[in-house]
């Protein structure tokens, strides 16, 4: 199942490369807690179990010799995960911090957290619509946008998800 996931995300970037000097590499790892010392242990995923955490990677490398301007990295969170709370990445490129975006409809819109939508509920016997803050659970993408990838340079943005 995971290698199926990670083969479907790594195809997924391959479309998302802004010049074909510049490409990603996805690694996942389960995430483990050592028992004797109470800190986490990275292993490589033979088999997952639901609740387990995995901790993805997504390493882009511009191996061109002229910057890349407006690189989108976008992570797919997969179908059967959900993304943890918080744990997407910060980057920093040339003291210039990089927020990540999310979306919740499937990578069509992306903006910073707090995510919300319209729902309609009833109070009474009537219908109204709400804004309510999506769940980072319903999260489907997260998204960096680099302004400027500096020749033969190479940045990691990393994401935590739970496996349903």
């Amino acid at each position: 199942m995971l290698r199926s996931v990670a083969l479907t995300l790594l195809c997924s970037f391959a479309a998302l490369a802004e010049a074909p000097a510049v490409r990603v590499e996805l690694s996942s790892m389960l995430v483990e807690r050592d028992h004797k010392t109470q800190r986490e242990v990275l292993k490589p995923p033979q088999a997952v179990r639901p609740g387990d955490v995995m901790l993805w990677t997504a390493k882009v490398i511009n191996s061109s010799k002229a910057d890349a301007q407006s690189v989108r990295l976008t992570i797919p969170v997969p179908k059967q995960t959900k993304y943890l709370a918080g744990t997407a990445s910060i980057l920093v490129l040339n003291s210039v911090k990089v927020i990540p975006q999310f979306s919740f409809d499937g990578g069509q819109h992306f903006a910073t957290e707090p995510l919300k939508k319209r729902v309609l509920v009833y109070e009474g016997n009537r219908q109204v619509e709400k804004e309510v803050v999506v769940s980072p659970s319903e999260y489907t993408h997260i998204q960096w946008i680099l302004p400027k990838l500096a020749a033969q340079s190479q940045v990691e943005a990393t994401v935590r998800t739970q496996v349903r």
